[in-house]
């Protein structure tokens, strides 16, 4: 049984909360600008989450390893590293937008936007259930849809928000298909147990869970920026504003490698998988592809974007590798 003390919740009532209030602070004070009242607020709220999360490492109340529960979320050690990392983006992102917000308006809902997508990062990390990794994942999406798109009268940004969301919700469409693909086969949506019923699966059944796992790559694949699904990226970088482009670049593509751990890399290792070599040549594609169309750019945020692609193929290779390391073997060991 989760506490009510429990990391995840906590973030998420200081994030929820703090997201909630700063557009009806803005609506009462019938504010246009206060730019930085509106950035000092989010910044103490990430703050504060940080240094909670700090607290529960050091006083040894979460789990020390990747494990699996019956509930929804789970309080351990890899959901805290990677809060812990989105945490720490998004409060750049918030310090980098202190300057760039003073010459636009509706600051509030602009931090408002950015402290309720790096709740569905948190909770991305801290999910052990597929429903609500799907809802953590848009709640991460949907605000930075609308933060793409912020700078409403730019045409660039607003064709970035269309294509990202169009991108987006294939994204979502191609993941919700592999979660019900897992539901009928195991009957759970826990991803512990959809795990250990692919294990025991029947051999007639077998294509279909190598489809799922296919799905999920695909889906994930797509925040995280790996060819041949990093077509929205650099038409979204150059149009989104500079701030939000380094939260997408760090932060998202973050959220999509803890999923893709959680979810691909166990759920290959059970279903004897050996998906090295394939994984091993989208890297190896990701990582040439981006460095080389990295170099021919002269546009500052598009050489971002391809270089966050190439990075992305990097950490990759580490992922295709991981089913024969023994990291891996020792999780599944905590597991079953």
């Amino acid at each position: 049984m989760l506490e009510i003390t429990s990391t995840p919740l906590v973030i998420m009532a200081i994030l929820g909360t703090v997201g909630i209030l700063l557009p009806i602070i803005s609506i009462v004070r019938k504010e246009k600008g206060s730019n930085s009242f509106y950035a000092v607020i989010a910044f103490a709220a990430l703050i504060v989450s940080m240094g909670y999360v700090g607290y529960q490492f050091l006083n040894e109340n979460v789990a020390p390893a990747a494990l699996f529960s019956e509930d929804v979320i789970v309080d351990d050690a890899f959901g805290g590293l990677f809060a812990i990392a989105m945490l720490v983006v998004a409060l750049f992102t918030t310090v980098g937008s202190f300057n760039y917000m003073r010459k636009h308006n509706s600051p509030a809902v602009y931090y408002s936007l950015i402290l309720l997508a790096t709740i569905g990062m948190v909770l991305v990390a801290y999910s052990t259930d597929l429903v609500m990794l799907f809802v953590a994942w848009e709640l991460m999406s949907i605000p930075t849809y609308v933060l793409v798109g912020f700078m409403k009268r730019n045409p660039s940004s607003n064709e970035a928000a269309l294509k990202y969301f169009l991108f987006g919700a294939l994204s979502s469409a191609i993941i919700v298909y592999g979660i019900s693909i897992s539901y009928g086969l195991t009957g759970s949506t826990n991803i512990g147990e959809v795990i250990q019923g692919y294990s025991t699966l029947d051999p007639s059944l077998f294509p279909l869970a190598l489809l799922s796992v296919g799905m999920f790559i695909a889906g994930f694949g797509f925040k995280m920026g790996l060819v041949p699904f990093h077509q929205w990226l650099p038409d979204t970088y150059e149009g989104a504003p500079p701030p939000i482009t380094a939260l997408l670049a760090a932060a998202t593509k973050k959220a999509g490698f803890a999923a893709t751990i959680r979810i691909v890399v166990l759920g290959m290792v059970v279903l004897h998988l050996d998906w090295t070599l394939a994984l091993g040549v989208i890297a190896v594609m990701t990582m040439t592809i981006g460095n080389i169309a990295a170099i021919m750019q002269k546009n500052l945020a598009r050489m971002l974007a391809y270089s966050s692609i190439a990075h992305a193929g990097y950490i990759l290779i580490g992922l295709a590798v991981a089913p024969h390391t023994s990291l891996v073997y020792k999780v599944l060991c905590i597991i079953f």
